[in-house]
């Protein structure tokens, strides 16, 4: 499994103009067989959102932890092909 991209979701933070799931969608359709993206979060409502999402798009959730306040999860695309 290789790790290709990070991303810290915080409940504190505005979205601005790129809402958080849609960074995490986008992520995930860059993915190919065995690849993954590592998410931090620090908010339940954020899991739940990120679990529903991963999902809606066929791909695995690593609990990975939890770290000054953030849990973090590993999203792994186990399919063999572009999670779209």
């Amino acid at each position: 499994m290789q790790v290709k991209a990070e991303l810290k979701i915080d409940k504190n933070d505005r979205c601005g103009s790129v809402h958080p799931v849609y960074s995490v969608i986008e992520e995930l359709t860059r993915l190919g067989e065995g690849e993954a993206i590592a998410v931090s979060v620090n908010d339940e409502d954020w899991i739940r959102t990120l679990k529903s999402v991963a999902d809606l798009r066929g791909v695995s959730v690593i609990e990975a932890g939890e770290e000054r306040g953030y849990w973090r999860f590993i999203l792994v695309n186990r399919s063999g092909k572009r999670s779209s």
